[in-house]
């Protein structure tokens, strides 16, 4: 639909559940263009962005769509990256919206209870796929505007918690307590990096091939850990697995952590188990285009942020120039 307005024409499309409503100062034929574009563009179920700036919208889109966050989800699955929909379904869901209407308030609900509760890393990767999501709803028509969400400060400090030998010990023997496949699960993730809970928990003889261990990690990415001896025999007391669930992990994990006086550690989660391997291999010499394999990073720079190279590892480092 085309309608000539005080400022210029008004453009609106609405097709395949996805609306377009942009006023624009230009002439009848470049309103026809876009008009035709936009219509081509929802009918593949792509987004749409116009040659030319808008100066406005009709007064009839509101802040608050007519379409639920599932929907409008399942429709942006064919315009944005699978771990945009799976993150900001989660988030969603959490904040029990995802089968509300579209509404901005949301957004601006969910940033605000993200601070005080999880670190800046986290909050960061949290909050890029939701703001992928709601410009995406802009760019639709579903809102008028994007709430300002600043993504934080994420120094390389957010994410260099580790254990030093103590805690390992205490950890060892806490989760010992709780039960000995608890403390299998930590010396097998010290010695191969997988993530908790996706990769350790999926682990079984079943990925061994010969002396490596093969991961499928984040959006399906494959890799191959090869198993120290250690790692070798832990796996063979669980040929089918831990058969641990994440909640029973984690409850162990919290009374170690009590126990231990940490319980105000807010970087004291499992994911330290991984963050240590790292460590504890570039602290040993360990070659970080290799331990970026290891642990299945895209980019050596994020191997860089949980490999925490110490003082002595950077002497012994340049002691190789005598």
């Amino acid at each position: 639909m085309i309608k000539l307005k005080e400022k210029g024409y008004l453009i609106a499309v609405n097709k395949n559940g996805l609306r377009f409503r942009r006023i624009f100062d230009c002439s009848i034929d470049e309103a026809r263009l876009i008009e035709a574009e936009c219509r081509a563009a929802y009918a593949r179920g792509d987004t749409y962005s116009p040659p030319i700036k808008s100066i406005g919208c009709n007064k009839k889109v509101t802040q608050k769509g007519e379409i639920t966050h599932q929907e409008a989800l399942r429709i942006a699955s064919k315009a944005l990256p699978d771990y945009v929909i799976k993150r900001t379904q989660s988030t969603l869901r959490s904040q029990g919206v995802l089968d509300e209407l579209v509404d901005t308030q949301h957004f601006i609900d969910i940033y605000q209870s993200l601070f005080g509760k999880y670190t800046n890393a986290t909050i960061n990767s949290k909050l890029t796929p939701l703001k992928k999501y709601a410009h995406y709803l802009k760019e639709t028509g579903h809102v008028n505007e994007v709430p300002e969400m600043k993504l934080t400060n994420a120094s390389s400090s957010d994410r260099r918690r580790y254990f030093n030998d103590e805690e390992k010990e205490l950890m060892r023997a806490g989760l010992a307590a709780q039960g000995q496949v608890f403390c299998d699960m930590l010396d097998f993730t010290l010695r191969t990096g997988l993530r908790f809970p996706s990769e350790l928990l999926s682990v079984s003889e079943r990925n061994v091939r010969g002396e490596t261990l093969h991961v499928v990690g984040k959006r399906g990415k494959s890799r191959v850990v090869p198993l120290s001896e250690t790692a070798k025999r832990i796996l063979d007391d669980y040929p089918e697995g831990f058969k641990v669930t994440e909640y029973e992990f984690r409850e162990a994990w919290k009374l170690v952590r009590s126990a231990m006086g940490l319980e105000d550690d807010r970087e004291f989660v499992p994911h330290v188990m991984r963050h240590t391997f790292a460590t504890d291999l570039v602290e040993k010499g360990g070659d970080l285009l290799a331990i970026r394999d290891l642990l299945g990073h895209d980019d050596v720079r994020t191997t860089q942020i949980y490999a925490k190279v110490t003082g002595s590892h950077l002497k012994s480092t340049i002691a190789i120039l005598d």
